[in-house]
């Protein structure tokens, strides 16, 4: 793959149609990412110098510590299964439509309501393909670091995939992204690295220089990479590109 060439016709774009660019960058920024959230709170230590012991602790107090532990468990996890309800109802779904704006944006200036896309066409099984990529992602992850970042490569075309085959059922579209993906892992993480001056840039301005320029610039030249192994994959299948490959 020509990496300079696929990151030109990424800019092209991009310059082409600037200000919608930047708007769904930042959307697509948000979605890709999903909905994170941490919650901290200060932890006590008993010391061991202290006359207090853990005989001198009423049992109505110990009881007392349990339930409000037992109720903070409950409230984490309900705030937890909102947050991801809300990433793969709603977010994820957003996430499908930016990429589909991408991709058009390439050809000629595409229109923003492409990003509804995610819910006009096939909404639940958008959802249940980008839940299942997610999980295996989770799962591969639980192995160790690198096995979660290969993972990571292998669904990195679903979005895309979903948004270009409004027919292709969920696991049809992870197992099409993996043969994608398959010989050109290393090439995608090479891809992102080169923008990883950018982001430095980008963190020197506070994050200026990301909003107006890297994010789009990035998630357009991705869509253009995305391309780039369609073809040669449309073309190592002996088939004509189509959008069903």
């Amino acid at each position: 793959m020509d990496r300079v060439q696929i990151k030109a016709q990424g800019k092209a774009a991009m310059q082409a149609n600037y200000l919608m660019c930047i708007i769904v960058a930042i959307i697509t920024t948000i979605s890709s990412g999903g909905i994170s959230f941490s919650v901290g709170f200060p932890m006590g230590r008993l010391n061991s110098s202290s006359s207090s012991s853990a005989e001198d602790i009423p049992s109505e107090a110990i009881a007392a510590f349990f339930a409000i532990i037992g109720i903070m468990l409950v409230i984490f996890g309900i705030i937890f299964l909102v947050a991801a309800a809300i990433n793969f109802l709603v977010v994820k779904p957003l996430d499908i439509g930016c990429r589909s704006f991408f991709l058009n944006n390439l050809n000629a200036p595409a229109d923003i309501n492409l990003i509804g896309l995610g819910y006009k066409m096939n909404y639940k099984r958008n959802v249940i393909a980008m839940l299942l990529s997610n999980i295996f992602i989770v799962l591969w992850s639980f192995l160790f670091i690198i096995p979660g970042i290969i993972a990571t490569y292998s669904y990195r075309f679903v979005p895309y995939i979903l948004s270009e085959n409004p027919d292709i059922k969920p696991m049809d579209a992870i197992g099409l992204s993996k043969q994608m993906m398959n010989g050109h892992k290393w090439e995608a993480f090479v891809f992102d690295l080169s923008f990883l001056g950018w982001n430095l840039l980008g963190i020197l301005t506070f994050g200026i220089l990301n909003l107006v320029f890297v994010n789009p610039y990035y998630h357009s030249s991705s869509a253009a990479y995305y391309n780039a192994v369609k073809l040669q994959y449309s073309n190592s299948m002996g088939c004509m590109q189509s959008p069903e490959y």
